[in-house]
């Protein structure tokens, strides 16, 4: 049996940070410092972890590694996500702030199907179209904002850039949709990471070995996140565990498809 043991949580002021050692692959989880009421707390005076004060919510698991399309440490792939207006960033999706109490429960799990934005619809009208303000997808961005959508953003459209429409600036720019990921981790300095080290020992299969890791990894979580995972049944032969020494209590006792939350609203 093999561990994977995760430290934290970390603010994002510490990523340069010359003394904390995140140069190395693995594991990360960056989400948000919230209150009792799921509220993201104004991290502007609050670096230090305060767990009566605070509790950590998990947003995103990911993985860095050697090889492959997530060749970057620990570090530099945090310095990356934490730009959330930028590049990839930008196409992260948009949980309005009013969910933070639930989406962690009945969130639609992402395993990359090319249908999953059929879910996300579904999961908007069913919170009454306040639970999702942006998703990388033209059909979903359309469904809900078609009326406010610039004539650009219609033109991509009618040429089929389906997959991959960089909208993002557009839809955000002078159409008064909102922005929670900017506001929570820019205005209120709200981004907070936990991490395992894992090193690869055969680089053979660099990537397949870190997305198992990142599966089991999310389906240890007590709550999902908006992030891309492996189906359930492909990480449960791996023989790995998980240490939480993050003092967080966010994972369960073993990994399953089973969410219940951090704690009862």
């Amino acid at each position: 049996m093999h561990t994977l043991t995760f430290e934290g949580p970390l603010h994002q002021s510490k990523l340069k940070d010359s003394q904390i050692d995140l140069n190395f692959e693995g594991v990360y989880i960056w989400g948000f410092m919230v209150d009792k009421d799921f509220k993201p707390i104004n991290g502007a005076k609050k670096h230090e972890y305060k767990p009566d004060e605070m509790t950590f919510l998990p947003y995103y698991v990911g993985m860095a590694t050697g090889k492959g399309k997530s060749a970057m440490t620990v570090r530099k792939r945090l310095l990356k996500h934490k730009e959330v207006e930028k590049s990839h960033g930008a196409k992260y999706t948009r949980i309005n702030e009013s969910q933070f109490g639930s989406f962690h429960k009945d969130f639609p799990i992402h395993t990359g199907k090319k249908s999953y934005y059929k879910e996300i619809i579904k999961y908007n009208l069913i919170h009454k179209e306040k639970a999702i303000t942006y998703f990388n997808n033209p059909l979903f961005m359309f469904h809900f904002y078609k009326d406010k959508l610039s004539p650009r953003v219609h033109e991509l459209f009618n040429v089929k850039t389906h997959n991959n429409l960089p909208i993002n600036d557009e839809i955000f720019s002078g159409l008064f949709i909102k922005d929670p990921l900017k506001i929570i981790t820019k205005d209120k300095d709200n981004f907070w990471f936990v991490c395992a080290n894992a090193k690869h020992l055969d680089h053979k299969n660099d990537e397949k070995y870190f997305e198992n890791l990142e599966g089991i990894t999310y389906y240890s979580l007590k709550g999902k996140t908006i992030s891309v995972t492996k189906e359930f049944v492909k990480i449960l032969s791996h023989d790995y565990k998980i240490l939480d020494n993050t003092n967080t209590h966010i994972f369960k006792i073993n990994p399953s498809e089973i969410f219940p939350g951090y704690k009862e609203t």
